[in-house]
Order: structure tokens, then C-alpha cells, then sequence
């Protein structure tokens, strides 16, 4: 059996009775520790030891790295509505081949607009489900959205070099293994933990 990671509360967190202020903070902190350690465990291999889990605490509806593919699609989407209209009334009035057959070839266009459009909203969805930890051997990212993935970085692989701070609107952690896909933890309350729980096992 698996170990669970190891939390320790603060003595001046104490369990309140209307459900307000630092208890309440601090029991949704448990609450959520226990919920991506659930997740987690599964996934883990043999005496593999959990020490740090958590999971996205801002889930914006479009983050940075994907502005710059939205612009673009929404340009192309633009472009190819303007194409369609004007094919369509040069072609008004011409062969019954020339008015159909050229507007669908715009219309074609459209709809791959639509769908470039549609790729950041739905990386947004999925990296909102996303689910992070780490063990002794590995860092984990697990995707639950649309359905259940799991990345890793074998801890031995690392370097100091490989940890990167992510600044937002909360911290998060990008970590890069020679070779490998970059894993991202995205919007953290306790980035620190996450990276102090990575450094302690690396060599």
C-alpha cells in the first residue's frame, strides 16, 4: 500500500463553529488534499511515496500561452467570413456551379476558423481538471478531462535548472527534464511546497 503524504495543521488553526475565517480556509485546504490524493493514488507504482499533491486553484476560461492562437483563428475565422460573402455575391447571378460550389469552399474555411477558435477554450476545460503531484520517483500531472491521462518526469532526471517558477496571478511550476515534454503545475497556493518536495529527491 501506497503512502499518503504527511500535513501537518498550524496550532492557531482551529475548527470554528459558523464555518468562517482561517477554520474554514484551513479545513478546505484538508478537503482538497485529500480529494487530489485520492485521485493520485492509483497511479502510483510500489512503494512509490506521495509527498505533495494539489490542483489548479484559478481556473481562467483562457490562459496566456493559448492568446496567441485565439488571435490568429479569430482572424482567419474574420477573413474567410469576408471571402464567403464577397465570393458569394460576385457569384450571384452566374452558373448554378459557380454560386454553390465557391461559398461552400468559404464555408469550409469558416468552419476550420470556428474550430481553431474553439482549441484554447477547450485546452482551458481540460487543464482545469488537471490534477498535480509529487513522489519520491516522479512529478505527475494527471489530465481528468476529457478523459484520464497521466504524464511524468522521473525525479532522478531533474536538475535546479529543470525548476521554474511560473508567476500569474498565482504562482505555478514548470519543470523540464532533458528530452522530455515540459510538465506544468498551473496556479498554486503553495508553489514552494511543490518545488521543496521535487528538490528534496533530486540529485
Amino acid at each position: 500500500m501506497t503512502a499518503r503524504p504527511s500535513h501537518e495543521s498550524s496550532s492557531s488553526e482551529v475548527w470554528g463553529r459558523d464555518g468562517t475565517g482561517p477554520d474554514a480556509a484551513f479545513k478546505q485546504r484538508q478537503a482538497e488534499r485529500r480529494f487530489t490524493e485520492d485521485k493520485l493514488q492509483p497511479h502510483l507504482e510500489g512503494d512509490e511515496k506521495l509527498l505533495w499533491s494539489g490542483r489548479p486553484q484559478h481556473r481562467p476560461w483562457l490562459y496566456n500561452e493559448d492568446r496567441s492562437l485565439l488571435s490568429f483563428a479569430l482572424a482567419f475565422f474574420g477573413f474567410s467570413t469576408i471571402w464567403t460573402l464577397g465570393a458569394f455575391i460576385a457569384a450571384y447571378g452566374s452558373d448554378l456551379i459557380d454560386v454553390i460550389f465557391i461559398p461552400l469552399v468559404g464555408l469550409f474555411f469558416m468552419g476550420v476558423g470556428a474550430w481553431l477558435i474553439s482549441i484554447p477554450f477547450r485546452s482551458a476545460k481540460r487543464r482545469a481538471g488537471e490534477i498535480y503531484g509529487v513522489t519520491d520517483k516522479r512529478v505527475l500531472v494527471l489530465e481528468t478531462r476529457p478523459k484520464t491521462k497521466l504524464r511524468s518526469v522521473p525525479v532522478s532526471a531533474l536538475r535546479k535548472k529543470s525548476l521554474k517558477n511560473v508567476v500569474g496571478k498565482f504562482t505555478g511550476l514548470r519543470v523540464r527534464a532533458k528530452g522530455r515534454p515540459a510538465l506544468v503545475f498551473r496556479a498554486l497556493m503553495d508553489a514552494d511546497k511543490a518545488r521543496a518536495a521535487i528538490e528534496k529527491n533530486m540529485r
